[in-house]
């Protein structure tokens, strides 16, 4: 397929817990000729149920018949899909005691201060996981107090 106007997209499926299921997924993507650039099965917290996610960069004209492919999937019980990069939220608590240019690196990373107590500062930063990595090295030390990170989706659509 053409790379000519293709975005990411990031669907999100949940179905059935099945042995042949990611194979199904698979074969059905690959019949409409897109490819998938990561995907994954994780737990939910009802045993039978899990969630598949898939993200592939394709054209948006295909979208509504990619989702009705996957809805025919026999334990594909429900098909998301969020549009554009999937970002990352994360939050940083540091000292800002015990590293000098702290405030440097704030500014170089464009991170948001959400509050200053007790020599403390949290931080918080929306961008794609790379950007949240680079970071967070930065911050690595005895200054980091605590770190959590969580996808954040710009745009979410259920068809």
């Amino acid at each position: 397929m053409k790379k000519k106007n293709m975005t990411s997209k990031l669907f999100t499926l949940n179905c059935k817990n099945q042995r042949d299921l990611l194979s199904d997924i698979i074969s059905t993507m690959y019949q409409l000729g897109l490819e998938i650039e990561t995907i994954s099965q994780s737990r939910t917290d009802i045993p039978e149920i899990v969630l598949i996610t898939i993200e592939v960069a394709m054209p948006g004209v295909l979208i509504d018949n990619t989702i009705l492919n996957l809805k025919k999937i026999a334990d594909v019980l429900d098909v998301t899909i969020t549009f554009g990069s999937v970002l990352n939220a994360a939050l940083f608590k540091i000292s800002f005691d015990t590293n000098e240019n702290i405030w440097e690196i704030l500014h170089r990373y464009n991170v948001r201060c959400v509050s200053m107590e007790n020599n403390t500062l949290l931080i918080h930063q929306i961008a794609k996981e790379g950007d949240i990595q680079r970071l967070y090295n930065a911050l690595e030390g005895p200054g980091l107090i605590s770190f959590s990170q969580l996808p954040l989706s710009n745009y979410q659509s259920t068809i």
